[in-house]
């Protein structure tokens, strides 16, 4: 991931990237790595009830999973807090059926394998290029994502 954003800021030297995790140690590990990524990258840890506020600031979620079967069943919940918040997603190949997803829907850039191992090959113009809906993105992700998407299939569930 760090490869990527480094290749990143090369292409668009007003580029900000906002990690929200947990473990800032392993962010200060990699920044000694990618040292011109240091003030480009702010790392925060936030409670999970604070998250959507920072994405709403974002112009784009970043989903990068290894191709494993695990992933390949994964139903990471980030996904759906990008699509609700009408955040457009770069995620790599494999990750349940959300990396087709992104395409079927036109919610964002899938990442092939070759792109994620070597991120140069990737067309970072094309981020800037394709103009994405948020209110789009977020009104799928209400549709297919929300508890209330849901609500009338689980009730159904005690009633039947």
């Amino acid at each position: 991931m760090f490869k990527f954003f480094n290749e990143m800021q090369k292409c668009n030297q007003n580029v900000k990237i906002l990690l929200l995790t947990k473990d800032t140690s392993v962010v200060e590990k990699y920044l000694l790595q990618y040292p011109d990524l240091r003030s480009r990258i702010i790392s925060l840890y936030v409670n999970n009830n604070e998250v959507f506020k920072y994405l709403n600031a974002a112009d784009f979620g970043i989903l990068f999973r290894e191709n494993t079967i695990m992933n390949n069943v994964a139903s990471p919940t980030k996904f759906a807090e990008y699509m609700l918040c009408g955040l457009p997603v770069i995620i790599s190949e494999g990750v349940g059926d959300y990396s087709s997803y992104v395409i079927e829907k036109g919610v964002g850039f899938l990442l092939n394998e070759s792109e994620l191992k070597f991120p140069e090959e990737f067309k970072f113009e094309n981020l800037s290029d394709k103009k994405l809906s948020r209110d789009y993105i977020a009104q799928l992700g209400k549709q297919h994502f929300s508890k209330q998407s849901i609500i009338y299939e689980i009730v159904k569930q005690f009633i039947a």
